[in-house]
């Protein structure tokens, strides 16, 4: 997702604005901060009976489900979207009428039910997996980490908190060792001339992407099982390949994708 650019102004001062969708959460937060201060303001200039908490909570769960609805549509982001804005506009407006929590809550439920159902029964944009046999592990802290090292006919990359480009360039690959968690990461492995004949790489994905990238002369023969992460495959080797990787590792709330060229 590219976004979009708009460029304004002229001369000495320029302003650019973007909108992709990294930018989504923070418009959304940045536009709750301002609509709770805006509330807040006109609560008191106009003698609203309505404490700083009336005004906060419905606001974050109305926000919350805009913000999911941008990114993935869902009854339960409805639900949210929905609740929040009449729990606002009731505070506000004081409706004659009034749904009890109990009820609220019950609705909550059945739509986010509904949501799961929904999930359950589309068609599937990528096989469900989880790899069984993660030999890559990573001490997970939150400073930013990107550490590559290649020794031979092998190479360990860990990463994380980030989102990066890591090639590989060898001319025989055997073992590859992939960590990687809270970020949007690539392994491209075009600069790997041949691969022996056992050749094996082991990725652990935890939080995050990652995509391998694999030429089309080689074929890779991925090991996983169905259950809480997604693997993905795009395109396909060449009829003859002229060698096979092996991958298998640990794909936890994450998302693996294979990509040939």
């Amino acid at each position: 997702d590219d976004g979009v650019k708009i460029r304004t102004g002229g001369g000495k001062y320029n302003w650019e604005f973007q909108w992709d969708s990294g930018r989504k959460s923070a418009v959304c937060f940045a536009i709750w901060v301002l609509g709770v201060g805006v509330l807040y303001l006109l609560s008191q200039l106009l003698s609203w009976e309505l404490s700083f908490w009336d005004i906060l909570w419905p606001t974050s769960i109305f926000v919350f489900g805009i913000n999911r609805l941008l990114e993935k549509w869902s009854f339960f982001a409805l639900a949210c979207t929905l609740f929040g804005g009449y729990e606002l506009a009731d505070k506000i407006f004081t409706f004659p009428f009034d749904i009890g929590g109990s009820t609220i809550w019950a609705v909550l439920i059945i739509l986010f039910g509904l949501s799961l159902l929904a999930d359950a029964f589309r068609k599937p944009k990528k096989p469900k997996i989880t790899i069984k046999h993660p030999n890559v592990k990573i001490n997970g802290h939150a400073n930013k980490k990107n550490d590559y090292a290649c020794d031979g006919d092998s190479f360990t990359y860990c990463a994380s908190f980030g989102d990066c480009d890591q090639p590989v360039t060898m001319q025989v690959l055997r073992q590859g060792d992939i960590g990687v968690s809270f970020g949007d990461y690539t392994v491209d492995l075009t600069g790997v001339e041949t691969v022996a004949s056992d050749c094996q790489i082991n990725a652990a994905c935890s939080f995050g992407e990652l995509e391998i990238i694999v030429p089309k002369r080689f074929k890779v023969a991925p090991e996983h099982s169905a259950s809480f992460a997604s693997i993905e495959i795009e395109g396909a080797p060449n009829d003859n390949p002229a060698g096979v990787i092996s991958i298998s590792g640990g794909v936890s709330f994450g998302e693996l994708t294979i990509r040939y060229i």
